[in-house]
């Protein structure tokens, strides 16, 4: 014979359990602007194609939450900028490289 008041506490465990594992799948990534000027970025996920637009203000600090499996690369302004791969929990910042080009660099 089941037992419903304990088979309702299972399921409502299990649910509440469900979206707690699936969000720890999922890791933050976070880059600063240190350009000196507002900096329009690309975020791509894994080896996708697809991309994700975003600006990143003056002195601002982006933070985003991505697949820990997939990573992320992220380029900013120009087609002749490369991109950086970037590993979940670090902290990295944006800099104006040479030639104008922005880079992508840990934090120190």
């Amino acid at each position: 014979m089941i037992n419903h008041g304990r088979l309702g506490a299972l399921l409502a465990l299990a649910a509440l359990a469900a979206p707690a594992g699936a969000a720890s799948s999922k890791a933050a990534y976070s880059v600063r602007n240190d350009v000196g000027r507002r900096i329009d970025c690309l975020v791509r996920v894994g080896g996708s194609s697809q991309t994700e637009r975003l600006v990143i203000r003056t002195g601002a600090t982006w933070t985003g939450r991505f697949s820990a499996k997939k990573g992320i690369r992220m380029r900013c302004e120009g087609e002749f900028s490369t991109w950086s791969r970037l590993s979940p929990g670090a902290a990295y910042m944006a800099v104006e490289g040479r030639k104008g080009l922005i880079q992508i660099r840990r934090a120190s």
